[in-house]
């Protein structure tokens, strides 16, 4: 049986913080989280995102710095 996917866009995503609160209460309730991508124009959060992904704390994803885009 295939678990349910919930794909996500994270706006004005930080370091990720409520992405990861969601995540893992999604997976509580039996459903696969998925980031599709970040968006956050403030450098250092830019960088503490790429870091949690780098260790696998974050879904792999794009992050955007512009929001119009």
């Amino acid at each position: 049986m295939d678990l349910p996917t919930s794909r996500t866009l994270s706006l004005c995503a930080g370091i990720g913080g409520l992405d990861r609160g969601v995540n893992a209460a999604l997976r509580r309730i039996g459903i696969v989280p998925c980031t599709v991508c970040y968006v956050e124009i403030e450098p250092y959060a830019c960088a503490v995102l790429a870091q949690a992904m780098e260790r696998g704390q974050l879904d792999e994803a794009p992050i955007w710095t512009d929001l119009k885009t």
